[in-house]
């Protein structure tokens, strides 16, 4: 849920599309797109994102809760 926030002071063309994966246990992904000048999370399928950013499992967990250092993150 904390994706679209994250974003929130980050500029983006119209359309733009994050996906974040996490691999691991869950293997689960998540995508946000930049729509009318704020971050929603979509599950269009159509085009591949802008960006792409992939992380283990044990590593989201920390970045999630804030065990990660922020100078590592």
């Amino acid at each position: 849920m904390g994706l679209p926030h994250t974003y929130r002071n980050t500029q983006a063309r119209e359309g733009s599309a994050i996906l974040v994966k996490v691999n691991g246990a869950c293997d689960e992904e998540w995508k946000i797109k930049f729509q009318d000048q704020k971050w929603y999370f979509t599950t269009e399928a159509s085009g591949n994102p802008d960006t792409q950013i992939e992380m283990s499992a044990d590593t989201a967990w920390k970045l999630f809760t804030k065990a990660l250092p922020e100078a590592v993150a």
